[in-house]
């Protein structure tokens, strides 16, 4: 009975002994509406950008592991059509927007960060800028070869400490067009 209990005790109170986060991921998700085209829009990365095993003693306020990812943009005029991508593809639709949303409970304070949990965030940036959630941002103002992602993991608040475990977020990408 004794190593009965003492093996529940191990399954659901395991000792903390590492310091290390496993699996810190963040899962990129889109979705596309479809009009008189129709176009996708894709993370080189594939849909699941992964940080690796991070060694957390080492994150900050302002510092930690980056990952990026270059976002795709393809479109098929028609079923007889070859498929477009970049520039062609972009010069192909009168419009373009792309706008990046997260579920309910992931974005922190204001939407300035992905909350990770653990005391830790994950900052998007959209070329280079912190990505604003919630906004359109026009593809045509940019250059196809611009449409870039990256997300940075740091310590969410000075205060407290970071805790071992895995974080994992969901962001959806909502791309528009004419």
């Amino acid at each position: 009975m004794f190593r009965l209990f003492a093996l529940i005790c191990m399954l659901f109170f395991p000792p903390s002994v590492g310091l290390y986060a496993k699996q810190t991921s963040t899962t990129v998700n889109f979705s596309v509406k479809f009009g008189e085209h129709t176009c996708n829009i894709a993370s080189s990365g594939g849909n699941s950008l992964n940080f690796g095993d991070v060694n957390i003693s080492t994150l900050t306020t302002t510092n930690g592991p980056e990952i990026e990812s270059e976002l795709i943009l393809s479109c098929r005029l028609d079923a007889t059509t070859p498929e477009l991508s970049g520039s062609n593809a972009l010069s192909a639709l009168k419009t373009a927007n792309l706008r990046f949303t997260s579920p309910v409970g992931t974005p922190g304070s204001g939407g300035d960060f992905l909350d990770g949990g653990h005391n830790v965030a994950i900052l998007p940036f959209f070329n280079n800028t912190r990505m604003q959630l919630n906004t359109d941002y026009n593809l045509k103002s940019f250059s196809a070869s611009e449409y870039k992602m990256r997300f940075q993991l740091v310590k969410k608040s000075s205060s407290g400490t970071v805790s071992t475990g895995t974080v994992s977020v969901v962001l959806n990408a909502e791309l528009t067009y004419t």
